[in-house]
């Protein structure tokens, strides 16, 4: 039977977590590891009329939002999770980061809008420590399976609903875009080598 929510579903976060601490040995629950909507409820929601979690179309935007596991440490530090007026090292403050992806996707720049995301970890302190550690590599599976299986992104204009299509570029994009935020960019800066960049266009089948 098929699943109402992929894997890398906000809806399908109970799956996902049983999923890595199969893959992992290592038990993955909300006490270890939250949903990171990489491109935020709020933006997602921002013009609707429905608030969140208040009407049917509400809850259904966010349940089929795309969202990974990140450990839940990091994850409350972030920019994008409650409200910070004063900008971090990343540049942002909670209401740019969300309005920044809102105009990122609206322009149909989703692959942007999830490095913005990534972007506010790579400034976390100790974000760039210990990549390996289990915690964090169940993190980092659940980021690639999310990429992997996002193909649209869905966002409220009023009552309506607008799509954008992922394409392979996008996930590609997205997926170095973790590299990078855990400081295994292996290119000058700490930025993609070429290698790295061949390799993920031949994972996500980047035709050009």
């Amino acid at each position: 039977m098929a699943m109402k929510y992929a894997i890398g579903q906000h809806g399908a976060k109970r799956r996902e977590q049983r999923r890595l601490t199969r893959a992992h040995g290592e038990k993955v629950t909300g006490h270890t590891h939250e949903s990171e909507h990489t491109i935020g409820f709020a933006p997602l929601n921002q013009s609707a009329e429905g608030k969140r979690g208040k009407t049917k179309a509400s809850r259904k935007l966010e349940k089929e939002a795309w969202a990974y596991q990140e450990v839940k440490g990091f994850h409350r530090d972030h920019i994008g999770t409650g409200t910070h007026t004063a900008a971090d090292a990343s540049g942002f403050n909670s209401d740019t980061y969300r309005q920044t992806q809102r105009d990122l996707i609206e322009e149909g720049n989703v692959s942007s809008a999830v490095q913005i995301n990534q972007l506010g970890y790579a400034f976390l302190p100790k974000f760039t420590a210990k990549p390996d550690a289990p915690n964090r590599r169940a993190a980092n599976d659940s980021f690639e399976h999310m990429v992997r299986n996002m193909d649209r992104v869905d966002y409220a204009e009023g009552s309506d609903i607008e799509r954008v299509i992922v394409t392979a570029e996008d996930r590609a994009e997205m997926y170095l875009s973790r590299l990078v935020a855990n400081g295994q960019g292996e290119g000058p800066g700490g930025w993609p080598s070429k290698e790295q960049m061949k390799t993920a266009k031949k994972l996500f089948d980047v035709k050009k």
